[in-house]
């Protein structure tokens, strides 16, 4: 690793993750091995003191957390998102989740409130884009409908920040489980809920029985290839929403060139898939738009997962949701015009 992309992660740790302590390794590429070495650390100091940040001795903080009733009131926010969504689902499935929810809700943080953490931040994530989706079907523009859906969920995510406020959570000695689950899950409902009856108006019955034709129909050659594609589409998905490091160069350098002009980075996904939740929500019912629609439904997820990382201030996940959310829906707003324009010459 090169000093000057050594001293910009250095840099990040300290403003993007709010680590007081930084671990330097030395830099071993150069011949003058102490100057270097010097140089690095004076030039690492300078730049984190025009951010404003001083060195100091650092000091243990004093732990802190919310109380277990402010606790019980954030954690009414996915159970109430829970049972709006469940409203048309048979009265047996209706019961069943009421029950399960009410009782994680009020035995769960008495017998451990770190797991109650975990649970019910887990189940924001999960049902917050699915809500930010179906909440916004009365807006008629496609922009204004993408920007909605962007608003509930950054809501979703100062729930999942809110329900995750401990020093523990903060510290990383515990995180936000089920990061792949609330990645997955999310895309795969909506994607169901897309191309099944209940996007159309349908009750349960008819998706029971779409379900069922679905189930007996015979796989043919597109099924597979297409089965294929979004296969590979979702490995990289799973495997990026980590830190893998599995950006190319290319990427790394725009992601930097992001960094400098807005401070806090808009992220990739948002960047991306903004746009296609624009498209998703302005164009006509047909396989294509019903294929945006999950696919873009990843913006939401994004965003929702930037405020999951506790150590992370509150100011750089609003700051970076917002400029993904912006700079998405001009995308988008540009995709919208290319698309009837080709719709036009055609």
């Amino acid at each position: 690793m090169s000093p000057q992309r050594a001293k910009e992660r250095l840099i990040r740790a300290v403003t993007e993750r709010s680590i007081p302590l930084l671990y330097l390794r030395p830099i071993l590429q150069r011949r003058e091995l102490l100057a270097a070495n010097v140089s690095f650390v004076r030039d690492l100091r300078q730049s984190l003191t025009a951010l404003g940040y001083q060195a100091e001795i650092v000091a243990p903080r004093p732990p802190w957390q919310s109380g277990i009733a402010l606790f019980w009131l954030a954690a009414l926010a996915p159970v109430g998102a829970w049972l709006l969504l469940a409203d048309q689902a048979p009265a047996a499935i209706r019961k069943a989740l009421v029950a399960g929810l009410f009782a994680a809700w009020l035995a769960l943080p008495l017998w451990n409130i770190l797991r109650a953490r975990q649970l019910f931040a887990l189940l924001a994530a999960v049902v917050f884009p699915l809500c930010a989706v179906l909440a916004s079907r009365n807006v008629s523009s496609g922009v204004r409908r993408a920007a909605a859906a962007g608003l509930v969920a950054a809501a979703g995510g100062l729930v999942v920040s809110g329900l995750l406020g401990s020093w523990q959570f903060c510290l990383a000695l515990w995180r936000f489980a089920g990061v792949k689950v609330a990645f997955l899950l999310p895309v795969g409902l909506l994607g169901l809920w897309a191309f099944s009856p209940l996007a159309g108006g349908g009750d349960w019955e008819e998706f029971k029985k779409w379900c069922q034709s679905q189930l007996a129909a015979p796989l043919r050659v597109w099924h597979v290839a297409l089965g294929l594609v979004l296969a590979a589409i979702l490995a990289v998905y799973l495997l990026r929403s980590g830190n893998t490091g599995l950006a190319p160069q290319w990427e790394r350098t725009a992601r930097e060139a992001l960094e400098g002009i807005f401070g806090y980075r808009p992220r990739t996904k948002e960047l991306l898939c903004y746009p296609l939740l624009v498209l998703a929500f302005s164009l006509k019912p047909s396989f294509w738009q019903r294929l945006c629609l999950p696919l873009g439904a990843i913006a939401l997820v994004s965003t929702i997962n930037s405020f999951a990382h506790a150590h992370t201030p509150l100011s750089a996940s609003l700051v970076r949701s917002f400029w993904g959310l912006a700079l998405g829906l001009c995308l988008g707003w540009l995709l919208t015009l290319l698309e009837r324009k080709v719709i036009r010459h055609s």
